[in-house]
């Protein structure tokens, strides 16, 4: 779980400084955390649509639900792998 959200967290901390460069016309990849992190599409792609946002409010508001979001989807998986039981209750709550 952890090891999952802090790359989750540094993508987006990384996607950040890249977008605080470009609007303060730094050099690319300046002040970026190099590490290897796992890479998710999904997120990636989510990561890019929160930084299209022009509102600044609406910008921090996306931020904080993609991590909370990121918590609830790893906690949810590491619960319910290998357990059938947990899987539907999960199930059920999401159809709610």
């Amino acid at each position: 779980f952890v090891r999952e959200f802090f790359s989750a967290d540094i993508r987006l901390r990384n996607a950040k400084v890249d977008y605080l460069n470009k609007e303060l016309g730094r050099t690319a990849g300046k002040g970026r955390l190099e590490m290897e992190v796992a890479e998710n599409d999904n997120d990636n792609r989510r990561i890019a649509g929160i930084f299209e946002t022009a509102d600044l409010l609406e910008r921090e508001k996306a931020i904080d639900a993609f991590l909370w979001d990121k918590a609830e989807e790893l906690t949810i998986k590491r619960l319910t792998r290998g357990n059938p039981t947990m899987a539907q209750k999960f199930a059920d709550l999401e159809s709610k």
